[in-house]
């Protein structure tokens, strides 16, 4: 092929990636917003929401604010409630109290699952905002549909291997067991139930119900944050999870000496884990898969001062921590072993905004893979299908 078409193909590529990746562009938690458009973020003064801990956020593909939820109350684009956008079971003291993902199938539907906090009655649910609705600022028309409780304050989100359907994944309270629903043109299949790991529970092996849960933007690999005990041990779990059966497999628990692990989050290449606890972030190598090369692999990247604050992937490809001030935390290069990854402590000022302990909650998957790899976005049946590169190094124009 002539380079210059080749190179004109790649930039089209390109093109279709990166705008295929701006539903999660924009992040609202705590007090404060962020916006990904660039290479950098910027501050978002505008939001109408105070989240102590979880939140979820969502844009349209173009990078456009939809609308933005503590799990409990739900703000459209303009910063207004929605008219049903009130009285969700989720809480804003639940680590992830909710996770948005849109409809497969549609453009315009999109479902907010919630958590209760505390492993409490409401549990996992779900709700469906349309967005053709209220004047095209959306609207909640299906509202609080329970799933399982009592649940861990534990949700997230990974695409099936299909690039279409979606997993929403939850572990249930007083149990070592996952749930893993579909969500499909067919709606929320029954749950996938995946007895693995540690019992989570408050007279057993995971006495609280906080910490984060995660999937590697690749779709293959689960961690989970846990507080082993409140009062002084905690740990992260690392599991395999099979993005085309929902099934979770092969428990790591993975050694720290440090108090409340809470956030956690894997590199854009998946090769790495980080933790967050009181006072540090931690990285193991996870590329191995050996438990003892893992363990030994442990090294403290960053240090937090007497805070800690959930982790959560970028647009682009930075790890960002919150910790109760007016600033956000970064690691810069996480692909990277050891302490080049960056990590630089107070590197995003939120003015007079805070972020509290939570971050939104996404679908990791919307993150580039690895330098070098060709992605596909909107492999859905009967949806036009977006193919990229996320490095173009040699390519000659």
């Amino acid at each position: 092929m002539n380079r210059r078409i080749y190179s004109f193909f790649l930039f089209l590529f390109s093109h279709f990636l990166i705008h295929s990746q701006g539903q999660f562009n924009n992040w609202y938690f705590g007090t404060a917003g962020l916006n990904f458009f660039g290479a950098n973020p910027t501050l978002l003064t505008n939001s109408a929401m105070a989240a102590s801990e979880g939140s979820a956020s969502i844009s349209d593909k173009a990078g456009n604010l939809l609308f933005y939820t503590d799990g409990i109350y739900v703000w459209d684009k303009t910063h207004q409630k929605m008219p049903n956008g009130n009285g969700l079971y989720g809480s804003g003291s639940t680590t992830q109290s909710a996770v948005i993902v849109p409809m497969p199938g549609t453009t315009e539907q999109y479902y907010i699952f919630t958590a209760d906090e505390e492993g409490k009655t409401n549990g996992l649910c779900y709700s469906i905002v349309d967005m053709k609705l209220n004047s095209g600022l959306g609207d909640i028309y299906v509202k609080n549909i329970p799933l399982h409780t009592p649940t861990t304050e534990k949700i997230t989100a990974a695409k099936h291997r299909n690039g279409c359907d979606i997993w929403i994944i939850s572990h249930k309270w007083e149990s070592d067991n996952f749930y893993a629903y579909l969500v499909s043109s067919a709606g929320v299949s029954s749950p996938v139930i995946s007895a693995t790991g540690r019992f989570h529970g408050a007279s057993s092996d995971v006495k609280s119900p906080i910490g984060y849960m995660k999937i590697s933007p690749q779709g293959n690999k689960l961690a989970v944050g846990e507080v082993v005990d409140f009062f002084s041990t905690s740990s992260i779990e690392l599991f395999d999870f099979n993005n085309s059966t929902g099934t979770v497999t092969n428990p790591m628990a993975l050694t720290t000496t440090f108090w409340q692990t809470y956030g956690c989050e894997f590199s854009p290449n998946g090769n790495l884990l980080y933790g967050s606890s009181l006072g540090r972030v931690y990285q193991f190598d996870i590329s191995s898969g050996s438990l003892a090369t893992i363990n030994a692999s442990r090294i403290n990247v960053g240090q937090t001062g007497n805070s800690v604050g959930a982790l959560q992937i970028a647009p682009n490809g930075k790890i960002y921590q919150s910790r109760s001030s007016g600033f956000l935390n970064v690691i810069n290069s996480p692909n990277v072993v050891g302490t080049g990854c960056n990590f630089v402590g107070n590197a995003v000022s939120l003015s007079n905004k805070m972020a509290i302990m939570g971050l939104p909650s996404f679908i990791n998957s919307w993150v580039n893979a690895s330098p070098g790899d060709i992605t596909v976005k909107d492999s859905c049946e009967g949806s036009l299908t977006a193919f990229g590169l996320t490095d173009t190094v040699g390519v000659i124009g």
